[in-house]
């Protein structure tokens, strides 16, 4: 591995405690009793990647929202879950603040910031978690934190929470392994040298968005995501021409059949055009383990990739550069 820098090397010993940090996070999380009638989760970035985790998990009406505003749609017995790991995301607090008006009901999470101050001030429960190294990187402190708030009142039974914990440590000896051949994050990292774009299952789109928010933020890299079914109707004819893009199939194991024949035909497609394409499965097991233990996998074959280029994986100059003129 090429020389790192120290918060390079403190963002791969984060990772490297997820399954610690989860489980901490889970048990510690105070719990929330609250009633309503369907959900908006407000966050952007990493933390507004819970959302979209949310949104596949329960069978509760979700509303995911990505920015200033609240749907129209939102009522008083609506609950609106506010999510920031810096705690002063200015769309998240622009969204609480609105909220907070409306009348919503609302739990707010954060690492502290003005989201903090805000909720205090004004006796919205609020519940603190930690953030290490970077949001992106306390993926875990956060959905952990908010599960272990708002599972019983969101219907998730804890077998599936523990079970997504128990096989983070499993994945960690996968990708932490000194065994190059059969680690499933370094060989996906070697595979990137080009632009990606992939292809994902319906169910999946939550680890596909964190891999495509990972390979930007970390490997200053762009990068698409397709889903596999509307890929097909569009961009896939994109292939007749020879291009800088490479592949990636993203697939659950237990597929509907009509999923996996489509993912069969593009692979015979792009066989035909001699197209190399790298597949990769989610692991067995209820979604929240399947989505998680994904985003480890996939998460850190980035950070591996930005190494691999001599690229700070932590450095975000353009975001930066953003954020202190909004």
């Amino acid at each position: 591995m090429k020389k790192i820098s120290a918060m390079a090397q403190e963002m791969i010993d984060v990772y490297r405690s997820w399954p610690e940090h989860a489980e901490e996070s889970f048990n510690s999380s105070e719990k929330v009793d609250v009633k309503f009638n369907d959900i908006l989760v407000s966050g952007m970035g990493g933390s507004g990647i819970i959302a979209n985790i949310l949104y596949g998990l329960t069978d509760h009406q979700i509303f995911v929202a990505k920015g200033y505003f609240l749907p129209k749609k939102i009522a008083k017995d609506t609950l609106v879950i506010c999510n920031s790991a810096s705690g002063n995301t200015i769309e998240t607090l622009t969204l609480l603040k609105t909220a907070h008006k409306t009348g919503c009901k609302i739990i707010a999470f954060s690492s502290g910031g003005k989201i903090e101050k805000y909720c205090k001030d004004n006796k919205i429960p609020f519940n603190k978690y930690k953030m290490l190294n970077s949001p992106r990187t306390s993926l875990v402190f956060s959905l952990y934190t908010i599960l272990g708030s708002l599972s019983e009142s969101l219907g998730l039974p804890k077998t599936q929470i523990t079970e997504s914990i128990s096989n983070l440590k499993k994945t960690r000896d996968l990708i932490f392994s000194a065994d190059k051949e059969n680690n499933p994050s370094v060989k996906l990292a070697k595979f990137m040298s080009k632009i990606p774009i992939c292809y994902y299952s319906p169910l999946l789109l939550p680890a596909a968005l964190r891999f495509k928010n990972d390979l930007q933020e970390n490997c200053k890299k762009h990068a698409m995501i397709e889903e596999i079914a509307e890929s097909c109707h569009n961009s896939i004819n994109a292939w007749e021409r020879p291009s800088n893009i490479s592949p990636i199939l993203f697939r659950k194991q237990d597929d509907h059949i009509l999923i996996k024949k489509q993912f069969d035909v593009v692979k015979e497609y792009l066989e035909s055009k001699k197209v190399p394409y790298f597949e990769t499965f989610a692991p067995k097991g209820n979604l929240l383990n399947a989505l998680i233990n994904t985003m480890y996998h996939m998460g850190y074959a980035t950070i591996l990739r930005a190494i691999s280029d001599g690229i700070d994986p932590t450095d975000i100059p353009a975001i930066r550069f953003i954020k202190a003129r909004l």
